[in-house]
């Protein structure tokens, strides 16, 4: 196998492939976060308690709201997993705007720009540059 064509395999491996997982990966949080805003539902929602973030067993830094809200009848909580408001800007008690699926409640946000789409665009711009720039280093090779 030729030099050049080795290092194409390699760029494309180490580059254009995990940036298009993760590309992939944020374009469909955020087709899940257009459909949630668009045919979800909306109710008032209030802060009940804040708890720590948990990664892979170990406890973070940051307090993530957990919210409740009702719909038909039940009482439905969630954790926002932005963890965008903090206990200072946002006490508990505070109320805030909830969007739902009407089918499934459990799958519920905070109804803001940053809790709907703020994942899929933070993950978006991790990805993007890693899959251009595999491109641009395959198509480069000659």
């Amino acid at each position: 196998m030729a030099m050049k064509s080795r290092l194409r395999i390699i760029f494309f491996l180490v580059f254009c492939l995990p940036g298009l997982f993760i590309t992939g990966y944020g374009a469909k949080l955020a087709a899940d976060a257009m459909h949630l805003a668009s045919k979800g539902s909306t109710a008032p929602g209030t802060i009940v308690t804040y708890e720590r973030q948990g990664y892979f067993g170990k406890v973070g830094r940051r307090l993530c709201a957990v919210v409740e809200f009702s719909h038909a009848g039940s009482t439905h909580r969630f954790t926002d997993d932005w963890c965008n408001p903090s206990p200072k800007e946002r006490p508990v008690g505070s109320s805030v705007k909830v969007v739902f699926d009407v089918g499934h409640p459990s799958l519920a946000r905070i109804h803001t720009w940053s809790a709907l789409y703020g994942k899929s665009l933070f993950t978006s711009v991790i990805g993007a540059p890693w899959l251009l720039l595999g491109i641009a280093l395959v198509m480069r090779v000659r």
